[in-house]
């Protein structure tokens, strides 16, 4: 049989019970072979997400004084809700809110909700 690539599997395997260890052989190198790959694609999805939804909102929510937890929550609902473009408008739109909640009266009490406090 003619093999064209790294992986191949060989039906021959299936009727031959000779032949069926060479089929195995076959198949764990082709575990050993993706699981490191595998790995390399979930750490760098964990990554992105650690990133992307609690470091970003906690730094930028420290410059413009925002509580963390609503910077990650104001990202993860506006971008449920308008997926990227959500996501990216999310701090700007909480940033004007809470400058309208502090200079409108009546309204403070939000304001505080959405500042970051001191320890």
């Amino acid at each position: 049989m003619k093999k064209s690539g790294a992986i191949a599997f060989d039906h021959s395997a299936i009727r031959e019970p000779a032949t069926s260890r060479r089929w195995l052989s076959e198949s764990v190198f082709l575990i050993a072979f993706l699981l490191p790959a595998l790995i390399v694609i979930a750490v760098i999805c964990v990554a992105q997400l650690l990133e992307n939804y609690i470091l970003t909102p906690w730094i930028i929510g420290d410059k413009i004084d925002l509580n963390p937890f609503i910077t990650i929550f104001g990202v993860i609902l506006l971008s449920v809700l308008w997926g990227m473009v959500g996501a990216i408008i999310a701090l700007p739109i909480l940033g004007v809110l809470k400058v309208l909640f502090e200079h409108t009266e009546g309204m403070e009490p939000y304001a505080y909700l959405l500042k970051m406090h001191e320890k």
